[in-house]
Order: structure tokens, then C-alpha cells, then sequence
């Protein structure tokens, strides 16, 4: 289950940066760098640069001739990306959008972690305050003291941080001066202290959380108060009762509600509570083994959904599908499809 959670996380991790692919406008306005031959391509009115090679060349060419730049993203993870790349890059101060990830989950070959840069090469980071757009993958070295060049990017409205071993959530403190955060995407455990920081972020719109083993119900009473929250997808949740999804009613303007649990205590009642989220418009779940028939009835009288899944819930029946197949032919509908779900 553990590997699960963390292949359905990088999914959406990729997936969310593909959606923020941009637009190719032609000429030199949009380069992708991959090596020498590209160079020529680069000039003043450069805006979008796509590098698939980082080594010192290739960016000292980028810094030289677009240094109107203002979205870099660097799609390979390795130990050509130093403290130094990082200072170079940081003469880019019209950067808007800064990715450093790479660019395919299926490739396991390039899902490399980086041991070079430091919180030394990551402070160097500070000196672009334009960024609103920040995603990080595999930087293995930096601390929770990058925490504090994150919160000094007062215009940040997306962050995405995966795979970076020695973050935890103390980070988090350092990001409630973001009051610009519409996402986070934040792949490392986290506690209710964690969401009490996340909870100050009242700009907030999606949240994505990884590892949340350790949140109970004081966690949850944290996420009610983002009043904006669209988004929310929680992986390994271990502590999650009815109550919990009754105070997850508070967000009004809940349109995703996203859960992955292990040992879910939450009945049917607690997806009866889910009918107040007046805009859910997705709700998928997935170990809620507690789970009857009545969910589905339940799912049918909220009149605002449109994609449903319930996975590993045993006790619900054909007859009970059946029902809500004939009821709301204008949901899409995935039921646990295996053995245990046909009897």
C-alpha cells in the first residue's frame, strides 16, 4: 500500500507540472535548450527556456543572451546542477517560474536525486523575488534552512516540493509570510503543527499532502479554516474519523476532496456529512473499508458530484452500484473493480 501511495503522488506530482506546460509562441520567445546547437536560439525577447542540459556552459549562455528571461525549467536532476548553477541562475532576476524536475515518472532512469546543492547554493536563490511559480524534485542536501529563502518570495502562488529527504515540516513556519499561496504541493510527512502553518494560508486554493500518518483531528480542524480551498488531496492518512469529514464541510468552496487511508475509522455517516459541500464536484476514496451501501446513497444525494471512486470498500454490494448507476447517469463512476466487490 505504502508504494501505491507513493506512485499515485508522483503521478500527480508529474501531472501537475504538465498542466502548467507553456504555450509555444514560436520564434525566441519560447527555446528548448538541449545542447550548443541550441544557443543561437536564445536572444533578449526569450521568455520560456526549457533545458535539458544544466551544465555551466549551457547556463552561462542562458544568463548572457535572455536575460530578460522569465520562466526557466530544468528537466534533469543530477550532479551537473551545483551551488554554482544555482548562483548563476540567480542573475535571471526577471525569473517568474524557476522548475527544477524531470521531465517523465515512467523513466526510472531519471528519476536521480542530487547530492551537490547545498543551503549554500540555495541561498543564492533569494535575489529573485519575482517568482511565483517554484517547483523542486531530489534536492537531497538542502535543509529546513532553505525554508527561509522560500519566505522571502512574498509573489509566490505555487510551490511544489518532492523528494528532498532532509525537509520536514518545520519548513513550513517560514512560508505563512506567503500570502500570495494559491498552491502547495508538499511531498514529506506531515503533522498537525505542519497544517496549523498551512492553515494561515488563506489564499490557499489546492493542497496536495503526501504523508499524513501523524494528522488527527486537530489537523483537520487547521484545514478548515482555508476558507478559498478548492483542492484537497491527502495520501496515508492513518487517523480519520466521521467527525473530521464533518469539520472538511466547512470549506465551502470544496470542489476535490482527494484520500488515501489506511485503517480509515469513517462510516457512512461521515460521507452523509459530505452532502453540505455544496460545489464537491469529485470525490474519490480510496481504503475506506468501513464503508456500506449506504455510502453510495449517500453519493447520490449530493447533487453537485460528478466523479466518484471508492476503492477497497468490500461491503459494497452490485445492487447498491446498480441503484446509483440507474440514479445519476450524469456521474462518472468507479467502484472497487476487483474480487472482493463482485459477490
Amino acid at each position: 500500500m505504502k508504494l501505491l501511495y507513493i506512485v499515485c503522488f508522483l503521478s500527480q506530482f508529474f501531472l501537475s507540472l504538465n498542466a502548467m506546460e507553456p504555450v509555444i509562441n514560436g520564434g525566441e520567445s519560447y527555446v528548448m535548450c538541449a545542447g550548443v546547437e541550441d544557443y543561437d536560439l536564445l536572444g533578449v525577447h526569450t521568455q520560456t527556456v526549457v533545458c535539458s542540459d544544466a551544465c555551466e556552459e549551457t547556463i552561462d549562455t542562458i544568463v548572457a543572451r535572455a536575460p530578460h528571461l522569465k520562466e526557466l525549467r530544468v528537466t534533469v536532476i543530477d550532479d551537473t546542477i551545483t551551488n554554482c548553477t544555482l548562483s548563476k541562475i540567480a542573475q535571471l532576476t526577471n525569473l517568474e517560474t524557476l522548475f527544477f524536475f524531470p521531465p517523465f515518472l515512467e523513466n526510472a532512469a531519471i528519476l536521480k536525486k542530487n547530492y551537490v546543492v547545498t543551503d549554500e547554493g540555495f541561498a543564492a536563490l533569494a535575489k529573485l523575488t519575482h517568482l511565483k511559480n517554484f517547483a523542486i524534485f531530489g534536492f537531497c542536501e538542502i535543509s529546513n534552512f532553505s525554508g527561509c529563502v522560500i519566505g522571502q518570495w512574498r509573489e509566490l502562488e505555487d510551490l511544489q516540493i518532492c523528494c528532498c529527504s532532509k525537509l520536514s515540516d518545520a519548513l513550513l513556519v517560514h512560508l505563512m509570510r506567503l500570502g500570495q499561496l494559491k498552491r502547495l504541493f508538499w511531498y514529506a510527512a506531515i503533522s498537525n503543527g505542519g497544517l496549523q502553518c498551512i492553515g494561515h494560508l488563506k489564499q490557499l486554493q489546492k493542497l496536495v499532502l503526501a504523508d499524513c500518518s501523524s494528522i488527527t483531528s486537530e489537523g483537520f480542524d487547521y484545514l478548515s479554516s482555508l476558507p478559498l480551498l478548492k483542492v484537497l488531496s491527502m495520501c496515508d492518512v492513518h487517523h480519520m474519523n466521521d467527525d473530521d469529514l464533518k469539520r472538511l464541510t466547512r470549506l465551502q468552496w470544496l470542489e476535490v476532496f482527494d484520500c488515501t487511508a489506511e485503517n480509515s475509522c469513517v462510516t457512512d455517516q461521515g460521507i452523509a456529512f459530505l452532502k453540505n459541500c455544496n460545489n464537491l464536484r469529485m470525490l474519490n476514496l480510496v481504503g475506506f473499508r468501513a464503508l456500506t451501501d449506504d455510502c453510495l446513497q449517500h453519493c447520490i444525494d449530493i447533487t453537485s458530484l460528478r466523479e466518484l471512486r471508492v476503492i477497497g470498500s468490500s461491503c459494497i454490494t452490485r445492487r447498491a452500484l446498480s441503484e446509483l448507476y440507474t440514479k445519476r447517469i450524469d456521474m462518472d463512476i468507479f467502484i472497487d473493480p476487483t474480487d472482493r466487490f463482485y459477490r
